[in-house]
């Protein structure tokens, strides 16, 4: 049993460094800031059925702004 645990364990660890080396890997992909190019990624967001990374100052930007999802 304790193998199994220490399998997922590892699996764990594993899956956290993978997202944390993807996270590392990609930059700002804002659509109405294009040439953003910052690796600070804090969200993901939908946007003409893509899956695009925002950086922290520009997820900041969007945040404040009053806009309807």
């Amino acid at each position: 049993m304790s193998r199994i645990l220490n399998g997922c364990s590892i699996i764990k660890k594993l899956e956290v460094t993978m997202a944390t080396l993807n996270k590392t890997l990609e930059n700002c992909k804002n659509p109405w800031k294009g040439k953003c190019k910052n690796m600070d990624i804090e969200v993901y967001i939908y946007y003409r059925n893509k899956r695009l990374p925002l950086c922290r100052k520009c997820w900041g930007i969007i945040a404040e702004k009053d806009l309807e999802w």
